[in-house]
């Protein structure tokens, strides 16, 4: 069974939707409503069958950390993957998406208080 998550892209110049295959689960997509060619996802890596060498349990750890990718999509090239970053655990998902920044949305539960809170990143 193919777990693969994909998502669509409506193209305005090619009047057509193109889908796009993922290697995870995304959790959350946006884009940048300035400039709408930019994308980014909040994706939770899976496990894609075995691997061949066992690895350590701080790099299988860190594989399965979520990470934001980030995304350019014109007609000509498709879509194009600029570039991704490893997010903290307690980042639940993106408020908004004004390149060259991210806005991630982040749940505290110090203290039995549910707070969240907007975190700015440079992409």
């Amino acid at each position: 069974m193919n777990n693969q998550c994909s998502f669509y892209i409506y193209d305005l110049e090619l009047d057509q939707f193109s889908k796009h295959p993922l290697g995870a689960a995304i959790v959350d997509l946006t884009y940048d409503h300035s400039n709408k060619k930019f994308l980014a996802a909040l994706i939770q890596p899976q496990e894609l069958g075995e691997e061949a060498e066992e690895s350590e349990e701080e790099e299988e750890s860190e594989k399965k950390k979520m990470k934001v990718a980030f995304y350019y999509h014109s007609s000509e090239q498709g879509l194009k993957k600029q570039e991704w970053v490893r997010v903290e655990d307690k980042v639940e998902s993106i408020y908004s998406l004004e390149a060259p920044y991210v806005h991630l949305l982040s749940k505290d539960n110090s203290n039995n208080n549910d707070t969240y809170t907007i975190e700015k990143s440079l992409l």
